[in-house]
């Protein structure tokens, strides 16, 4: 936040409560009264008003209008969320997910504050939902999508994507006293060869996690549950990249039952 230090303190005040569910609002009688409780200076009434002007412009799922009573977030924006996670030209990509700006921020709030979380997560069809319960402990980002670690009550971490996360995400409050230890996620090596020297160079310039350890070989470290998504990440980097013809068309097997086909007509 490019503020002076007390405009800061006070829009920090106001987010940290704010977050906590993917779709709320506030009004100023209610930004005082958590001002009061951290024990921040209260300016006028025109300056709080202000600062709610001023924490609109910062972020896309933020809705106020000057003179307006409420200050609301709209967890259908999702610019700043695909631009995050997925890079910057995903913003308004013509195949944008629906990764809403909100529910990631109040998640990463919650991972930032030890908090369980309640939310519904569609499934692969679309047809139903199901509510989930847990403590988010890390984002990751994704070449299609982003993804969440969930740190479940029986100690499994599982992942989720945020795409798929619909409806409202809130805190819940609980305790985290009967949860079990998180499930072991072993430390593993992904060692990445690419016989193109010129790519390999350009490759480990784009990716400074990678290790080189060789003319044409570098190494990634990371826990076993990112290798799957890491590799695919790679892979579709480098096939960008290699110096070859490239179309739209193509044609895909899937398997004994499915293929995909994609053609470009006029």
């Amino acid at each position: 936040m490019p503020f002076e230090a007390p405009v800061r303190q006070r829009l920090e005040c106001l987010e940290s409560r704010l977050r906590r569910s993917s779709n709320t609002s506030v009004q100023i009688r209610h930004y005082t009264q958590w001002l009061r409780e951290d024990g921040i200076y209260v300016p006028s009434r025109v300056t709080l008003y202000h600062d709610f002007l001023r924490y609109q412009a910062l972020y896309d799922d933020v809705e106020y209008h000057n003179g307006q009573p409420y200050l609301t977030l709209n967890p259908a924006a999702g610019i700043d969320a695909r631009r995050w996670f997925m890079g910057f030209a995903w913003g308004e990509h013509a195949l944008k997910q629906p990764v809403s700006s909100s529910i990631a921020r109040c998640l990463l709030m919650a991972m930032r504050a030890r908090q369980e979380v309640l939310f519904p997560y569609e499934s692969p069809r679309g047809m139903s939902y199901r509510i989930h319960r847990g403590v988010p402990i890390g984002i990751l980002s994704g070449t299609d999508s982003a993804y969440m670690r969930l740190w479940m009550a029986d100690g499994r971490v599982m992942h989720f994507d945020l795409a798929r996360i619909r409806g409202l995400v809130k805190w819940t409050y609980g305790s985290l006293a009967d949860y079990q230890a998180p499930s072991d996620d072993p430390i593993r090596y992904l060692n990445v060869e690419l016989s193109d020297e010129r790519l390999f160079h350009y490759l480990t310039n784009q990716f400074p996690g990678l290790v080189r350890e060789g003319p044409k070989r570098a190494v990634l470290r990371l826990p076993l549950s990112q290798c799957y998504m890491t590799a695919d990440i790679i892979e579709s980097w480098v096939r960008r990249h290699a110096n070859v013809d490239r179309e739209a068309n193509r044609s895909v097997d899937l398997g004994p039952e499915s293929t995909l086909k994609i053609e470009v007509s006029t």
